[in-house]
């Protein structure tokens, strides 16, 4: 996900830049709210979460569509250490939906042995849905708060 937000991010650069450095220096905040897009400047359809990074969502979700991804910025314009100036995105609150269809399927060879253990989970955890089944769950991101600790942009004043 950070990846699409850094994406948006530098899809308003230049927008993001002017109107942030126009505030005071320190505690001032701007909020910005803009649609997620991806490198290319388009709404991302699917998230495919990483083994080494994300191990835990790799396994559980691995990949999932996503839908009418939001996201709200809240900016800052600060004084470096040593006397630059930055754009500074210190948490981003993303809203919109992940579904994850739950289709397993583990056999020998081919594409779908990828992952025994999400398709033991399926066959016997009954918590998410029916045992053996394809089912999917919807994971609404309302507001949800995010980390970025990002600075965008630096300048010499």
């Amino acid at each position: 996900m950070r990846r699409y937000l850094l994406s948006t991010l530098d899809a308003n650069r230049e927008e993001l830049v002017d109107d942030v450095t126009r505030i005071q220096l320190g505690y001032s905040i701007i909020t910005k709210e803009y649609a997620v897009v991806d490198a290319q400047g388009q709404p991302p359809v699917s998230i495919r979460f990483d083994k080494l990074e994300n191990p835990d969502l790799y396994l559980a979700i691995h990949n999932a569509s996503l839908s009418g991804m939001k996201v709200r910025f809240d900016m800052r314009h600060v004084e470096m250490s040593d006397g630059r100036r930055a754009v500074y995105a210190a948490y981003a609150y993303v809203d919109g939906q992940l579904v994850d269809l739950y289709d397993f399927r583990y056999g020998p060879g081919g594409p779908d042995t990828f992952a025994p253990i999400a398709a033991a989970v399926q066959a016997g955890f009954q918590t998410l849905g029916v045992g053996g089944r394809v089912y999917a769950v919807e994971v609404n991101l309302n507001a949800t708060r995010t980390g970025l600790n990002h600075y965008f942009h630096t300048y010499t004043p």
